[in-house]
């Protein structure tokens, strides 16, 4: 059987957003057909329990964790004190600001460079000797890294071995949505934005050159990278949905009565996509359908505030079984900026709830508008195929049939399992 060590920053447990449902869902395939080697940093007492469950649903996966959990360090009580209070007047000068202003200048290509330079940042010391220790120690045919945020560690994997980067988000193409609105919202310096997208690209480029091979979620971002790469082996290999996520509802049991966003305040094209949605559109669409709004995803308190005056809005943070929240409503993904392909969308056509998103949002997605899914050029459109699915019910059954047919056909566990296994056996047999 051959042997992969997989590096990756994320722990694929438990399915709390988009990222971490893709890992799992193709590892989970992949452990019955491949020797899987993992190692994980433990960062959070919570990840000790997320490494403990997966080895009981992986038995047959070695799973290596390096703790780097921070001690518990008791303050002076006079420190504390202080601290509690500088923490509440901060809190305070926040409340008092208004709401319009704090939603207009939060700069998203600023967290974006902040997001996307990463990769260039020097790993834990105690991960770096792991990975050779598993090196020398295991007769490994594949070591395969994912995430942006590792991307460096290619500067100490062992030679001879065929090296994989598994490309979640082309950074470069996030960050070029991400100026690109910027730029047209006047809320940073054009000349800055240019300079600043080229160095990356640059970096990203250097960096992504020296695996044996990388892979893409979608054609579209392959084609970008052969743009980009003087590298020959670039793969579209595009994550499993989960067969448990499949659920089908009877006409007579369809109907409409709310909005749903899926996804966290941590990954910015979220943030930026529900306040554009939330401050331009959902007045008129509340207007016309009385449609309520439930955000699904973890959201820091400071962020819920901001939309707090919108009453019919409300945070539910994560939730263990969402295709019952989902049930009976439209999923909206207004996403304006970033890469790869959204994992919210292709879930929710499993789940037999149809989407309205923007062209950005369906990209690397092959599904057709009106049929499989509703695709929105602006906010104009977006209210209108709202409000279409909403008044139109017979039709957004259909649509929500159709979706759920598509990602059934081109998104199984054993299609794209099968398709991964063909590209590592490809580089295996290359010996690169």
């Amino acid at each position: 059987m051959k042997k992969i060590l997989i590096l990756t920053p994320i722990i694929p447990y438990p399915l709390s957003e988009g990222g971490i449902v893709a890992q799992y869902a193709i590892a989970d395939y992949l452990r019955k057909k491949m020797k899987l080697i993992f190692i994980f940093i433990l960062k959070k007492q919570n990840h000790i329990i997320a490494v403990e469950e997966l080895k009981k649903q992986w038995p047959e996966v070695d799973i290596y964790t390096i703790n780097c959990i921070p001690k518990k360090i008791k303050k002076p009580l006079i420190k504390n004190f202080f601290n509690k209070i500088i923490t509440f007047l901060y809190k305070l000068s926040n409340l008092l600001s208004t709401k319009d202003n704090i939603l207009i200048t939060k700069n998203i290509f600023q967290e974006d460079l902040q997001n996307c330079v990463n990769f260039i940042r020097p790993l834990n010391k105690d991960y770096i000797e792991k990975i050779s220790e598993i090196s020398k120690k295991e007769k490994l045919d594949i070591i395969q890294v994912e995430h942006f945020g590792f991307m460096n560690l290619i500067f100490t994997l062992p030679k001879g071995i065929p090296t994989v980067f598994v490309h979640h988000e082309l950074q470069f193409a996030r960050l070029n949505t991400s100026r690109q609105i910027i730029n047209s919202e006047k809320l940073n310096d054009y000349n800055y934005n240019n300079y600043v997208y080229n160095l990356l690209k640059c970096m990203e480029k250097a960096i992504l050159e020296k695996y044996s091979a990388v892979i893409t979620f979608s054609d579209i971002d392959k084609k970008k990278l052969e743009q980009l790469l003087s590298l020959d082996n670039i793969y579209n290999s595009p994550f499993p949905i989960l067969e448990s996520a499949f659920c089908k509802y009877a006409k007579e049991e369809f109907t409409i009565e709310k909005l749903i966003f899926v996804g966290s305040d941590v990954h910015s094209p979220n943030f930026d996509g529900l306040r554009w949605f939330i401050n331009e559109l959902y007045e008129e669409v509340y207007r016309e359908t009385h449609l309520k709004l439930e955000v699904i995803g973890n959201w820091s308190i400071e962020n819920q505030k901001l939309f707090e005056s919108y009453e019919n809005i409300k945070f539910l943070g994560f939730v263990e079984n969402l295709q019952s929240y989902s049930r009976n409503s439209i999923q909206i993904v207004p996403i304006r900026t970033g890469s790869g392909i959204r994992t919210k969308i292709l879930y929710s056509m499993a789940q037999f709830t149809p989407v309205v998103t923007t062209i950005i949002g369906i990209e690397g997605i092959d599904a057709k508008d009106t049929e499989e899914v509703m695709i929105a050029k602006n906010g104009k459109e977006f209210i209108e195929k709202i409000k279409y699915l909403f008044d139109h019910k017979e039709k957004a059954y259909q649509i929500a049939e159709k979706a759920q047919n598509f990602v059934k056909a081109n998104y199984t566990q054993e299609v794209l399992g099968n398709r991964r296994l063909e590209i590592y056996q490809n580089l295996i047999d290359k010996k690169i």
